[in-house]
């Protein structure tokens, strides 16, 4: 069996999942930790939703600065982090964005039915660790 490079890992990883932690700082309840789902665009740009007056959207409004880790909740297996910069998304493409959202997430769709916004992660560079590699300290990914 081959080894995998990082980034296609890191790609296949990212397909394989649904929900990411995502870390915000700089609102009123700072910093903040959240599960979000999200929908993937390549490894370094990410769609998810947020509630529109919840406490990760204001952090993000007050500092778009926002740290995320992907994982299986076991140190061991591969698990991935990454530092980006949010940006919320409008229009056509946030109806584009949320279209592959509910395709990757189908069971979405209930949190739809509140005021949430989607908002795309920029991801210049990911971490990515797997015991089972021999990625132990953390592999660099960027694009």
């Amino acid at each position: 069996m081959t080894t995998p490079t990082p980034h296609q890992a890191l790609v296949s990883f990212l397909a394989g999942h649904k929900v990411l932690k995502l870390a915000t700082a700089g609102g009123p309840v700072s910093p903040w930790l959240t599960g979000a789902y999200f929908v993937e665009d390549g490894a370094f740009a990410l769609h998810l939703i947020l509630e529109k007056g919840g406490k990760g959207m204001k952090n993000i409004l007050a500092d778009p600065r926002v740290a995320l880790a992907v994982d299986d909740a076991s140190p061991f297996s591969l698990f991935a982090q990454a530092e980006g910069r949010a940006s919320l998304v409008e229009g056509a493409e946030a109806a584009s964005r949320l279209a592959a959202l509910r395709a990757k997430v189908p069971e979405i769709e209930p949190l739809l039915m509140g005021p949430v916004n989607v908002v795309r992660i920029d991801v210049p560079r990911w971490l990515v660790t797997a015991f089972e590699h021999g990625w132990f300290p953390a592999r660099e990914v960027r694009p």
